[in-house]
């Protein structure tokens, strides 16, 4: 990707200097070009400091976000004139689609190598023991067991018999 964005940059170099000297009779907006050339060069200088997720997650705030340097040169290409449009747009998507693949896959590779313990979630969830049982309740299961250690049974049945 980096060899034909590079193979792609040298093209407009030669298409805008042809430009300049009359050869061709389109005019090519040379700013425009050379803030995407600018952004695409401190995105790789920013991607040779990446070393964590973390690193990554700032690259991706100053880049790739919404406020980030590329969106911002693709809310400018509406003041680019329309004969101009192709061509910086296609600059615009290539630069965009590079930065885009470049973040994923090291997003991938970091994500990959990450040590942060994983969390098997098919084991059975932890007990808690709430407290105790209510004194009331601790007695009538002290009687319960002292009747059946006579021999008595517990039954059960409607609470009142009417004959």
């Amino acid at each position: 990707m980096q060899r034909f964005f590079l193979i792609h940059t040298k093209i407009l170099i030669i298409i805008s200097y042809l430009c300049k000297n009359k050869h061709l009779h389109i005019k090519i907006n040379t700013t425009m070009l050379d803030k995407i050339q600018s952004v695409k060069i401190s995105f790789d200088a920013a991607l040779n400091n990446v070393k964590d997720l973390q690193s990554l997650e700032e690259l991706r705030l100053k880049f790739l976000v919404k406020k980030g340097d590329i969106t911002q040169l693709l809310d400018q290409l509406k003041d680019v004139p329309p004969s101009e449009k192709p061509l910086i747009g296609k600059e615009l998507n290539t630069l965009r689609k590079h930065a885009e693949t470049t973040y994923n896959s090291l997003k991938e590779q970091y994500s990959a190598n990450s040590s942060l313990p994983r969390i098997d979630i098919s084991l059975t969830g932890r007990h808690s023991f709430y407290g105790t049982l209510h004194p009331v309740r601790q007695i009538f299961k002290e009687m319960v067991n002292i009747f059946d250690f006579m021999g008595f049974e517990v039954a059960e049945g409607p609470q009142i018999e009417d004959e």
